[in-house]
């Protein structure tokens, strides 16, 4: 080879060099670092916050459980815009909500044997079909549609319901006496971690709000709510 070759051979090996440890041809490391902060922020996405409800948000103990409910189809809100989670839950709203949840449709020759729901009431349908199951049981003929609904009412409600796995042994509630005509249902609740509140007070006399039969609810359908 030549001279001349030689130094012409030299100069296309500098300027190849030269290009290849520009940004343009090689990746430093630095690049490859910002390559993956760029990744990691599109996987990082912010969760999405629900508006449908204004008066629910996201701290709010049952947010989870009352939009996926909603995304089942199973509740709606009082308004366009509103829930009223802590609203008091009437006996009639979770009569709906059970058949709703379950499916459940009265035979059509079921006479509802109730004596205080109108045939033009919304929630007749709901009442025959929780009623024929033997789901909600009036007391002397009354089925009480329009009273809230207390958190033994639902505790039996539910255990009705639902098929939840028997309890290896009983809880203690400082305000749910053995005698009670709920205990069997309060505690095979708290077993199946439905209701949290097992060793305390259970309140069984309290009046359950929308906001808790959600929570319930959601508890009784997915895990992921315990």
């Amino acid at each position: 080879m030549t001279l001349r070759k030689r130094m012409t051979y030299a100069a296309a090996v500098s300027m190849a060099a030269l290009l290849l440890s520009t940004p343009a041809f090689a990746e430093t490391e630095e690049t490859e670092a910002m390559e993956e902060d760029i990744v990691e922020e599109n996987l990082e996405e912010e969760p999405l916050v629900r508006d449908e409800f204004q008066d629910v948000s996201p701290d709010y103990f049952a947010y989870g459980a009352i939009y996926y409910l909603f995304d089942l189809g199973i509740i709606k809100g009082k308004t366009g815009q509103t829930f009223e989670p802590n609203s008091k839950l009437t006996r009639a709203e979770a009569a709906h909500l059970i058949s709703s949840t379950l499916g459940l449709k009265a035979s059509s020759t079921y006479e509802l044997k109730a004596k205080d729901v109108s045939k033009k009431s919304w929630a007749y349908d709901s009442l025959r079909a929780v009623e024929e199951q033997g789901l909600m049981i009036g007391n002397e003929g009354n089925i009480r549609p329009a009273d809230s609904i207390t958190r033994a009412e639902v505790s039996v409600l539910l255990h009705r319901a639902f098929s939840y796995a028997q309890p290896t042994r009983f809880y203690s509630f400082e305000d749910v006496k053995r005698s009670s005509w709920a205990y069997d249902s309060v505690n095979i609740l708290a077993a199946n971690g439905i209701t949290t509140e097992a060793g305390g007070l259970f309140r069984p006399k309290a009046l359950t709000t929308r906001g808790e039969f959600s929570l319930f609810l959601a508890r009784s359908l997915s895990d992921e709510f315990k």
